[in-house]
């Protein structure tokens, strides 16, 4: 059975997923799905990404844009999402490879939630690379290997050693 190609925004949710696996945050989930009953309705919303940080957990919307910015339009619904389940937006933050329009980052700053651009991923990617996260990439490469030989290792470790764009191209094949 053929896979269905993914868009290019599941690339992006896919790739920091696993920054924030292998920067050892805990229970990184894709793709959660929440319910609220409202009388005979049921009413469900998605995260993107869904983690544990520091005993607290985290909410994250990604916004992959070809051109364009996040804009407020995109943030206010992010935040209405946040209000539905009564998450705090202090524990919720957006992340695009992009950038944000001013509206739409003072909306965000006023409510309180977490905003990166593309450049501050960069650099979160960056830090991934970096000894402490080697450490943890490392050890989930040995795990791979262990389950799937080398061929799991190699594509568990290779898909990390390469940069944003070919990850995400990676994950939208």
């Amino acid at each position: 059975m053929d896979k269905k190609p993914q868009h290019k925004g599941h690339g992006l949710e896919q790739n920091v997923a696993e920054i924030y696996r292998d920067m050892g945050y805990w229970n990184v989930r894709t793709n959660v799905f929440y319910k609220k009953y409202m009388g005979k309705r049921i009413i469900m919303r998605e995260f993107d990404i869904v983690y544990h940080a520091f005993f607290e957990k985290r909410y994250t919307e990604c916004k992959y844009h070809t051109t364009s910015n996040v804009s407020l339009a995109e943030a206010e619904e992010f935040a209405r999402k946040l209000d539905l389940f009564h998450i705090d937006p202090k524990h919720a933050e957006m992340i695009t490879n992009q950038n944000y329009t001013n509206p739409a980052r003072v909306f965000t700053t006023d409510k309180g939630i977490k905003i990166i651009t593309g450049k501050e991923l960069a650099e979160l990617e960056a830090r991934r690379k970096k000894s402490a996260s080697l450490f943890v990439m490392t050890y989930r490469g040995v795990a791979a290997y262990q389950k799937n030989g080398i061929l799991g290792a190699i594509n568990y470790v290779a898909p990390r050693l390469f940069s944003l764009e070919k990850q995400i191209d990676t994950y939208t094949k």
